[in-house]
């Protein structure tokens, strides 16, 4: 959807350096996503026991930061489950693809395992691709604007 001077939203197809057949479609962050981000900084974990329920304080790892920005943008990919399969082409990631290693309508739990299983190079260069799509989402975005400020004296 566009949204004149201010941008678009939509998916944005990211290529693999080392493997370009391979793509990972990244949603652009709405407002909804960056309500699910913010949440992450001020995070609760919900612990039950014996007696009940009880929230606690979680503190967001650098790593667990970047799982989450890549989970809210996950539109798909066509990465195999084995290198010995045909992949999937960009053009037809849909629900109901085969042999994909993340495949279509995982839970945010499965999507988090198989992330864990990729190769930190790639966990890097997707998080790299997410924060191109989404550059709001780089730090320092929110610090004040030297431009806005006024040089009359």
């Amino acid at each position: 959807m566009q949204f004149g001077n201010y941008g678009s939203t939509g998916v944005v197809t990211h290529h693999f350096q080392k493997e370009p057949e391979w793509v990972w479609l990244i949603k652009t962050a709405d407002w909804g996503s960056e309500l699910e981000r913010d949440k992450l900084f001020v995070g609760y974990e919900v612990v039950t026991d014996k007696e009940g329920s009880v929230h606690r304080k979680v503190t967001l790892s650098t790593a667990a930061l970047i799982g989450e920005e890549i989970w809210l943008t996950f539109a798909g990919t066509n990465i195999p489950a084995s290198v010995n399969k045909d992949l999937t082409s960009a053009a037809e990631l849909k629900p109901g693809a085969k042999n994909l290693y993340i495949p279509h309508g995982v839970t945010q739990k499965q999507f988090m395992l198989l992330l864990a299983g990729l190769w930190p190079p790639m966990v890097e260069e997707i998080h790299r691709a997410v924060m191109e799509v989404n550059p709001h989402w780089m730090p320092g975005f929110l610090a004040p604007s030297t431009a806005a400020t006024s040089n009359d004296e």
